[in-house]
């Protein structure tokens, strides 16, 4: 049911899809998908958070939010491509996004994990802009959505029609963690390997 009723969200949007429609894509009635999912906001929130839940894990065992993001990043781009689409498609519709909920589990990963470089940045006085840290995670969370979701439109705009989608990501990891770079000092690991901002 939530394959189908993602499929249907990134066909037509949110607003013009009903639980019927969902319940004849499925092959199941819709009394079925009111009593396991409920509403089509009900529904629209578990597909929302099953995509965002597998972004998230991708990242579990990681500590650190350069290696979270780079993993998150290419979770999405590459093995939840239409979770991304399904986000579109929600951003493009009327739904408005606070009655989805903020508690996504890849933005609440992030989160603790910026909070906590941020804590260890200020013990050493080092942090560089004054930026929170929940801003830096909204802001690099806009960045990696929003450019996948108007990829099609950037690449021939901005002229990057001669890289392939490996160049393409490794240039948006790299502007990425500028971002966290910009923020934060390097981490231990970055400057033993020598990549300074």
């Amino acid at each position: 049911m939530l394959a189908a009723a993602a499929q249907l969200f990134i066909e037509r949007g949110p607003s013009n899809v009903t639980v019927r429609d969902i319940a004849a894509r499925a092959g199941v009635s819709h009394t079925l998908v009111h009593a396991y999912l409920g509403t089509k906001e009900d529904v629209l929130i578990a597909v929302l958070t099953r995509g965002d839940r597998a972004i998230k894990e991708s990242a579990d065992v990681l500590p650190g939010l350069r290696d979270a993001v780079r993993s998150m990043l290419g979770e999405l781009r590459h093995r939840q491509p239409q979770h991304l689409r399904t986000m579109t498609s929600v951003a493009l519709s009327d739904v408005p996004y606070e009655r989805l909920g903020a508690g996504f589990p890849s933005i609440v990963a992030l989160r603790e994990r910026a909070d906590l470089e941020f804590g260890r940045a200020d013990k050493r006085r080092s942090r560089r802009l004054e930026i929170a840290p929940n801003f830096l995670v909204a802001a690099l969370v806009a960045l990696a959505v929003g450019w996948g979701s108007v990829e099609e439109y950037l690449v021939p705009a901005a002229g990057l029609e001669d890289l392939d989608r490996e160049a393409i990501d490794a240039g948006l990891e790299r502007v990425l963690m500028c971002l966290i770079d910009a923020t934060l000092p390097p981490n231990d690991a970055n400057a033993a390997n020598g990549r300074l901002p």
